[in-house]
């Protein structure tokens, strides 16, 4: 199952409650696709339960912005591309999460 935008439908899977239906279900994935290289179809896997304060941080941290991105960002340790649209509460945490990016292509 993929979460995009932080979208409620991780809060109706309650993918926020230590629910034993939930961390037993399918496998879930943030989508990521375009966000870090052009072209490319990414996700960053989500490990239950052992991600879940990660998420909890990152939902606290930006409730109404794409919190879901900016959990994959720290995991990652890296930055969108420079192109991709942030508003400014989103560019100001997701930019603390990793080096600079000089360049839409390639790392970091």
């Amino acid at each position: 199952m993929g979460l995009r935008r932080g979208s409620a439908v991780a809060e109706l899977l309650g993918l926020f409650r230590d629910d034993p239906a939930v961390l037993a279900g399918p496998p879930y994935a943030v989508i990521c696709t375009d966000v870090f290289e052009w072209a490319t179809s990414d996700a960053e896997p989500i490990a239950l339960p052992d991600d879940l304060p990660g998420l909890r941080q990152a939902r606290r941290d930006l409730p109404d912005g794409d919190w879901a991105l900016l959990w994959v960002c720290r995991r990652r340790h890296r930055r969108p591309m420079p192109s991709y649209r942030l508003t400014p509460a989103e560019r100001h945490l997701i930019e603390a999460a990793g080096p600079v990016r000089h360049s839409e292509i390639g790392a970091p």
